[in-house]
């Protein structure tokens, strides 16, 4: 399926509904529809479960809401917030959104902080939904680099048709790179209408987007839109529904290349003597860091000297660190790597 066949089904400009839905009345549902076609909004994804936990008593009770969405000529987008298998429910999630994307041909999941680093986790995702007939969206991060999401991704694209990166500033909008990166095919980017999270020009950011050749946007939320309608269509302007294609970036060399990535790893594992024979894991942001740093910024940082270990910094918050033959790296609890060598702390 190609971005476009992706963007037939769930429509060009998309709403999100976030938490406050949960116990709306089916009038409610009705108002919001009527004001989403009235901002020619094709979609509304609607929040059905947090974790394994559903809402509307049921797929029935959503069935009602999304019927009545529908009349109003809207259309409709279940989605879930996953926390994997955190609270070992993962099989119960899978399930879920296995039912509901065969339900109504396409579902979502929000999948954030959680499955950082945690590719075993989106493995079992891609073997559970990959089979399963219909559109299958990913709502995460817009910085996935610096949210170790590089593997996660990886393994999930078998079954993903479309991630929906969260472009809620102006610096995670300058990211989208590292999804087509990752070997990510289509990206249907969300913006924010609020200031909440850093500077941020949605109508900038949309209007890049198309630019881009995504094919679908998306916003958040209801509450937000309904606040300021005239910024909810000036964004949706930006966007203009005519077909578009994503434009691959430059392939990120340690994956195009195999003489440059085995360069790398031969680097990175030479000191897999120091750790019983087996190298220190690559599928870590440090590890994604380091590769970074080499690549993109000439800074050859040393093979790993330790495993990664959980430290504190100056302040007294945790970090996890990794000592390379010539640096540090500090990860710290925003998920933000910070080296330093012999001379100090070193600038990107």
């Amino acid at each position: 399926m190609t971005c476009l066949d992706t963007a037939a089904v769930t429509g060009k400009h998309l709403l999100f509904l976030g938490v406050e839905s949960r116990t709306w009345s089916h009038q409610q549902f009705i108002n919001v529809a009527q004001f989403a076609r009235a901002h020619d909004v094709d979609s509304l994804l609607v929040k059905f479960a947090e974790g394994t936990i559903v809402w509307y008593d049921g797929i029935d009770g959503f069935r009602s809401i999304r019927d009545a969405i529908k009349q109003q000529g809207v259309g409709v987008i279940p989605y879930m917030y996953s926390y994997g298998d955190r609270f070992g429910g993962l099989d119960g999630e899978l399930n879920l959104l296995a039912e509901y994307m065969q339900d109504n041909g396409v579902v979502c999941a929000d999948m954030e902080i959680e499955w950082n680093g945690q590719v075993d986790w989106a493995s079992r995702m891609n073997v559970r939904l990959q089979p399963i007939p219909g559109v299958f969206l990913v709502s995460t991060w817009g910085d996935p680099f610096i949210q170790n999401w590089g593997g996660v991704i990886r393994a999930l694209n078998p079954c993903v048709n479309a991630y929906m990166p969260q472009q809620y500033t102006n610096f995670l909008a300058s990211c989208w790179q590292q999804f087509a990166q990752s070997g990510a095919e289509c990206l249907q980017p969300t913006v924010d209408l609020s200031q909440e999270f850093g500077p941020n020009d949605p109508i900038a950011i949309a209007q890049a987007a198309y630019n881009q050749g995504h094919t679908a946007l998306s916003v958040w939320h209801y509450g937000s839109a309904v606040d300021n309608p005239s910024l909810l269509d000036a964004v949706f302007h930006a966007f203009p529904k005519g077909d578009t294609l994503m434009p691959q970036p430059p392939a990120n060399p340690y994956e195009a290349n195999e003489h440059i990535r085995q360069e790398l790893d031969l680097c990175w594992n030479s000191t897999a003597h120091l750790f019983g024979g087996t190298p220190a894991p690559m599928n870590t942001g440090i590890h994604d860091s380091w590769v970074k740093a080499w690549l993109f910024h000439n800074y050859q940082f040393g093979p790993p000297i330790t495993q990664e270990y959980t430290s504190t910094d100056s302040d007294g918050n945790p970090i996890t660190v990794q000592e390379c033959a010539h640096a540090r790296c500090e990860w710290d609890k925003y998920g933000i790597p910070h080296w330093f060598t012999a001379n100090g702390p070193v600038k990107f």
